[in-house]
């Protein structure tokens, strides 16, 4: 890998010790209000998750896209996985307050490995 900065360094460490990093404005308001617009013909829902399964026909689909180009999910993906590496699929979800715990996570109970890997995008607007 190439040569990191103090801010790649941090990043990466703290990937290592908590399973993921917070990035603070990571994406801007305009991106943010884009990945948005894909919620709001989904179905809405009053408990538990509500799903976007990203295809040719959600709104802003380059906005979406991008983010396979994210320079610190690249970083991310690079120090985890190794490359090569793909993108498989892009999916939002818009967990409701209370339910944003997933298999995932680092502090999810364990029950077996996983092979697969995600990188989530927090917005809050």
């Amino acid at each position: 890998m190439h040569a990191t900065t103090t801010v790649d360094r941090q990043f990466l460490e703290a990937l290592d010790k908590n399973g993921y990093c917070v990035v603070p404005q990571a994406l801007d308001e305009e991106w943010i209000a884009r990945l948005h617009m894909a919620f709001e013909n989904a179905p809405v829902q009053s408990t538990g998750t509500q799903h976007v399964e990203v295809n040719e026909d959600t709104p802003e689909l380059d906005a979406w896209n991008a983010l396979e180009h994210h320079a610190a999910l690249i970083t991310a993906a690079d120090s985890v996985l190794s490359r090569p590496y793909f993108v498989a699929r892009l999916h939002g979800r818009n967990p409701l307050p209370g339910f944003g715990h997933q298999g995932l996570h680092a502090d999810w109970p364990r029950r077996r490995r996983c092979s697969q890997s995600c990188a989530h995008c927090a917005m809050d607007a």
